[in-house]
């Protein structure tokens, strides 16, 4: 595969917590903020709109663009719940998020491994900016999972590799510097890391950077699932809405 598979530091063990938070709620502003006008629509074709849906959010990180869909006037999202889960859990973020909407959106506290989601977790699966983090095996392991579990899965990636969605890349750091203050919950961690000693734009700046260069393409999603049968694989790619960003999708369903 083209793709090149660097370390982010939102990977590592060592990390603190207090700035692995930083990057991800500042990642949770720019999907619910970002120009992705045909994510929601994209996202909804993972499930079957005529039942109640029990969504599995898997990487969930800060919960992504969750709380606004489920708050907001989305009609795709009217009879949608969704558990969020993560290998690193932020209970107190999944709180927030669970009062921001209204029980409609739950966290799991316990670490939850994409790769071997526990039974119990039933219902449709969504990844939403999080397969690039792994390796080909793991991210097989994954779509193999949902397989077996005979579970319905969409992963969804907001970036690419091309040169004209790299380039804007640079511009990161001052994003960040510009944006924090409207990242919530305020945080004085934040302030200081960002403006006094400016750690977490360089953090989000090289795992942007890193995550780009890590997404897989469609050509490389069907190589993840040429041998996962009876199952039909939706793979492709969207305009995001505005300007060169591209949504890449895998949706993925038991064969009728």
């Amino acid at each position: 595969m083209a793709r090149v598979h660097l370390f982010e530091f939102n990977d590592q063990s060592w990390l603190p917590d207090a700035w692995r938070r930083y990057i991800t709620e500042y990642l949770q502003f720019m999907l619910e903020h970002g120009p992705f006008d045909e994510l929601p629509t994209l996202i909804a074709r993972t499930w079957d709109r005529e039942d109640d849906v029990g969504v599995v959010d898997l990487c969930s990180g800060s919960g992504g663009p969750w709380p606004a869909y489920l708050e907001g006037p989305l009609e795709q999202f009217e009879n949608v719940d969704v558990l969020l889960t993560d290998l690193h859990p932020n209970p107190d973020t999944f709180r927030r998020i669970e009062e921001r909407t209204e029980g409609r959106a739950s966290g799991c506290d316990d670490p939850v491994d994409a790769t071997d989601v526990p039974a119990r977790l039933e219902g449709p699966r969504t990844i939403i900016n999080g397969l690039h983090q792994f390796e080909p095996e793991q991210a097989r392991a994954i779509l193999a999972d949902a397989v077996d579990g005979g579970e319905r899965i969409g992963v969804f990636e907001i970036m690419d590799r091309r040169p004209i969605t790299l380039l804007p890349l640079v511009l990161i750091p001052l994003f960040v510097l510009l944006l924090t203050p409207l990242v919530r919950p305020l945080r004085p961690g934040r302030f200081l890391w960002t403006y006094l000693l400016p750690v977490t734009p360089l953090l989000i700046f090289w795992d942007g950077l890193v995550s780009a260069l890590r997404v897989y393409s469609p050509d490389e999603l069907r190589e993840l699932v040429a041998e996962l049968d009876d199952y039909d694989w939706d793979i492709g790619t969207v305009s995001a809405g505005k300007g060169p960003q591209r949504i890449t999708y895998l949706i993925g369903k038991p064969d009728q």
